[in-house]
Order: structure tokens, then sequence, then C-alpha cells
């Protein structure tokens, strides 16, 4: 076998070992629904969708959405490259909404058949994600929560990710501005959905591998020795 030949192989031993792939986990929401400050007491764990914005007058409603996420499937290390928020807006106001929205996550849980506003768990300011929610109704929109998922990874309960997403500007409006996400619970369910990007870091050479790569390096410079000493004219 040639040398160059013998090159050739482990470069591409080399290169199957080093290589990095990628995963995408796709993870739908097992608890969604929404708190309204109008029905402070109220529990909207079984409705179709879940409300984000401000009503208009004369009530001046706040609404928030509420969801939670198990992260268990995320493997422990994984480098995270991107994580988006998805999710079917349902109906609003305007169409499109065009404005802005904050997601957080929340400092505890929520049990989406008993949580109202008065009890909905309090929200934490860092990190956050914002985005102006453009999609009409009957399309899906984007928001970027990758700091959110990492954050919450790195906190001491990384399986379990609560997000709360509210309108940015929650002071009273002319008239209603507001938008809906669905829920497990429409017909049919349309959860919100988070789509994580993982970056699978490159596998060591090990085991069998390694001693295999190491033999075509060897034989790889005897041969280029042999070359050049049959290269080299007699003394």
């Amino acid at each position: 076998m040639s040398s160059s030949r013998c090159a050739v192989i482990a470069a591409a031993l080399l290169g199957s070992v080093a290589a990095a792939g990628a995963t995408t986990l796709q993870l739908a929401a097992v608890g969604d629904t929404f708190v309204n400050s109008e029905d402070p007491t109220i529990n909207f764990g079984a409705s179709s969708f879940a409300e984000v914005g401000v009503l208009g007058p004369p009530k001046f409603d706040v609404e928030r959405a509420l969801l939670s996420f198990d992260l268990s499937s995320v493997p422990d290390g994984a480098p995270i490259a991107r994580v988006v928020l998805r999710f079917l807006v349902s109906d609003a106001a305007p169409d499109p909404p065009n404005f802005s929205a904050t997601v957080l996550r929340l400092a505890s849980g929520f049990d989406e058949n008993t949580v109202t506003w008065d009890t909905q768990p309090a929200s934490l300011p860092v990190p956050a994600a914002t985005a102006v929610v453009d999609a009409p109704i009957g399309s899906l929109m984007e928001i970027d929560v990758t700091g959110l998922v990492r954050a919450q990874r790195a906190a001491a309960a990384p399986e379990a990710l609560w997000l709360v997403i509210a309108k940015t500007d929650e002071s009273p409006v002319a008239s209603d501005t507001f938008f809906d996400l669905a829920t497990k619970e429409a017909d049919p369910p349309r959860p919100a959905v988070l789509v994580v990007e993982l970056l699978n870091p490159a596998p060591a050479v090990s085991g069998g591998l390694l001693p295999l790569v190491l033999v075509v390096l060897a034989a790889t410079g005897a041969l280029a020795l042999r070359r050049r000493a049959a290269r080299s004219p007699a003394p």
C-alpha cells in the first residue's frame, strides 16, 4: 500500500471520529393555560387557547399565557446551540397582532387545572426573550428562547421549564390588543413546542479504533522513510 493511500485512510478514520453532528428535539408543552386579571380567581386550564395581551375598556383585562415543558430528554451537558418556542396563533386583535411580547421563566411550577391570576408563580426578570408577534391568525410564530433554556439547565431544577408570555407593555389600551396561542386542549391538539438544537460533542478516539489509527499512521511513516532511502544516492 502506498504512503499516500495510507495517509488517506488515516485522515478518513480521524475525520469520522472527530466529526460532530447535531440533534434536534421537539418538546411539546405538558401544561398550557392563561390567567386573567379581571377574573383573578378563575382557572382556564380547560381552554383550547391561551391568551396574551391587554383588553380595552371598560375592564382593561391583562392576560398572560403559562407554559410548562419537560426537559428531561435533553442530555446532561449537551451543548445547546439554539432553542425556539413555536406556537400557532389561533386568534388575534389586530390581525396580525404586531406588538411586543416577552417570555420569562417562572420561579416555580404550576398546575394548569388550578392556577389563577392570584396564584400564578412569580417570574424571573432575567434572562428575557422579547419579540414582535407578527404572525397572522392561523400561522406559526417563533420566539428565540435559547437564553432561558440554558439558564434553566444550569438551575436547581434543570429538567423542568416554566414560562410566562406577556405583552411587554401591559399599560391600558384603547382597544383589544391580544393574541391567542393554541393549546393541547384544542381540537386537534396544538400545544406550543420547544425546538431544541443540540451540538453533539465529537467522540474521542477510543477502543479498537485508536490502535488502528496508530497502525495506519505508523505504516504511513515507514513507507515514507523507505521511499526517501530508495531515492538517496549510495555512498
